[in-house]
């Protein structure tokens, strides 16, 4: 889903995301492209982060913040490994 989110409104936004959530219940995997950190990390297990067309970063959600994402995002010095 690339930008699900942006022609929608709250309710709308909360809707799709808790259908993303029944989703991974069920075991089905979904790749959600967006810049919304906080729908992210609503339904998110793992980032990866790409920038200039290349992959910069994968994360755990556990093992991460949205000051490192953005980081990654606009080419930050706080880097970890990739992985």
């Amino acid at each position: 889903m690339d930008e699900p989110t942006a022609g929608l409104g709250v309710e709308e936004s909360n809707k799709l995301l808790n259908l993303i959530k029944n989703l991974r219940k069920i075991g089905k995997s979904i790749v959600l492209i967006t810049h919304n950190l906080d729908h992210s990390f609503a339904v998110a297990d793992r980032f990866c982060v790409l920038r200039g067309g290349k992959m910069v970063g994968e994360r755990k959600i556990s093992e991460t913040d949205s000051t490192e994402l953005i980081e990654l995002m606009v080419g930050g010095t706080k880097t970890k490994n990739n992985g």
